[in-house]
């Protein structure tokens, strides 16, 4: 599963090249199968416990008429972060931007097929900008976002940050373009316990899997941003569902979400 994330990631600069096909398709498909219904409400500020989670996950994703991940645990996240926004910001009007966004990711075509037009993704693997319909796309550094203060309404990254990011940089750009009470949705590789990693890399960087300890630093730093979690946050787990083939090393995926206090 992860290995085909990583073919698709490095095939993303190709598809950029058949990008009104792509888009024509995504359109056609907008307009045949609107989704009709909002998801279940999700559980956020947890771990992902077992694979039937996942596959619950990706279930429900298709029964809302979406395409699914195409790595099926990511569906998992990916539907959290769309029952988030769906909650938190009904407006269509809603900014949302997508940082270390792939064109393959399903979210800014979820929130597409459900009304939202203001989308924006962000990545260095891009060479260039570049429109999937009104879902606009930029090469840039998330650590270092090319944006106004006060921007966006919310902004997601879906395991991102476990890839060579400087997390608190991260966290203070997503301050900043912010506007008040904005949401802030972050996904990453983890385990409560430690993930033995060492010698390993992947895109460029060392791979990293969070552990309880690491997470809770970042929870010290958000806070002192101004970035408050939405509910309380469980770091347990014990099941470790998700396999990364070419590195044979197992983890689960952790998802928080937070508000930009006013």
């Amino acid at each position: 599963m992860r290995k085909l994330r990583e073919f698709r990631e490095l095939a993303s600069r190709k598809l950029l090249r058949f990008e009104p096909l792509f888009w024509a398709h995504l359109a056609a498909r907008a307009q045949a199968v609107r989704p009709g219904k909002r998801p279940n409400k999700q559980q956020v500020n947890v771990a992902l416990q077992s694979n039937e989670d996942s596959l619950r996950a990706r279930r429900e994703v298709i029964e809302l008429g979406l395409e699914p991940h195409v790595d099926p645990p990511k569906s998992w996240d990916s539907l959290i972060a769309l029952d988030v926004i769906l909650r938190e910001l009904p407006s269509p009007e809603s900014a949302v931007l997508d940082a270390g966004a792939a064109p393959y990711s399903p979210l800014l075509s979820w929130l597409y097929w459900y009304g939202y037009r203001d989308l924006h993704g962000i990545n260095l693997i891009f060479e260039g900008p570049f429109n999937y319909g009104p879902i606009r796309y930029i090469q840039g550094d998330i650590t270092r976002l090319p944006y106004e203060d006060n921007r966006f309404d919310a902004i997601t990254s879906l395991s991102v940050i476990e890839h060579g990011v400087d997390v608190p940089a991260f966290l203070r750009e997503a301050h900043r373009t912010l506007r008040p009470n904005g949401l802030l949705v972050v996904s990453c590789d983890y385990h409560a316990e430690k993930t033995p990693t060492e010698g390993m890399t992947a895109y460029g960087g060392p791979v990293r899997v969070f552990d309880r300890a690491e997470i809770e630093e970042i929870l010290v730093v958000a806070k002192g941003l101004g970035l408050e979690p939405t509910s309380s946050v469980a770091l347990d787990c014990t099941e470790r569902p998700v396999h990364w083939e070419r590195l044979n090393i197992d983890f689960t995926f952790l998802c928080l979400a937070f508000r930009k206090t006013p």
